[in-house]
């Protein structure tokens, strides 16, 4: 990523979790991230994204290990909580307004079952399920059809459709320009 000229390293996704895995036995790349990461400058900025319970089952292992510091030193921790059924709502009704007000149409029945199903609650709940969502569906499609999921059906559904899904929207904005 880069912002205002400045290249701010990035790492998530299989190979973070590989690193920060909360299956794998104690693991010298773990503390060799943390140390690494310890041992900056501080004048370039590092976003680090993992699963709170592994970063910290991993620093508890190294401080026991060897001793170093178990965190990442100076780090700000964000962690993101569930949304409520009324933010998931607001959040649709924001990023799909209809012409003539409320809630584009496609969604409305999502948005109408979010309270009354709980499956449906804990999918668009998860701040990164919802974007994969909206994403999926921004410009085509039913979002209904996730009412009839259950969460590992949906997650699935959504990561195997958002490659396609950006990379049609993508193409419909470099046509426009």
């Amino acid at each position: 990523m880069v912002f205002k000229d400045r290249s701010v390293p990035y790492q998530n996704g299989p190979q973070l979790e590989d690193q920060l895995d909360k299956n794998s036995e104690p693991d010298l790349r773990q503390q060799a991230l943390i140390r690494a990461l310890n041992s900056g400058d501080g004048r370039r900025p590092v976003v680090l994204a993992c699963r709170r319970d592994e970063y910290f089952r991993a620093g508890t292992r190294m401080k026991l290990e060897t001793g170093d510091a178990p965190v990442i030193t100076g780090a700000q921790h964000v962690e993101l909580q569930p949304l409520d059924p009324s933010a998931i709502v607001n959040f649709l009704e924001h990023r799909f307004p209809s012409f003539g007000g409320g809630l584009d149409e496609r969604w409305k029945e999502v948005a109408s079952s979010v309270n009354a199903r709980p499956v449906l609650a804990n999918i668009l709940g998860s701040p990164w399920k919802l974007f994969l969502a909206v994403t999926v569906f921004a410009t085509a499609g039913d979002p209904g059809v996730l009412l009839g999921m259950n969460e590992r059906e949906a997650d699935q559904f959504l990561l195997s459709h958002y490659i396609d899904s950006t990379t049609q929207q993508v193409r419909r904005v470099s046509r426009k320009s």
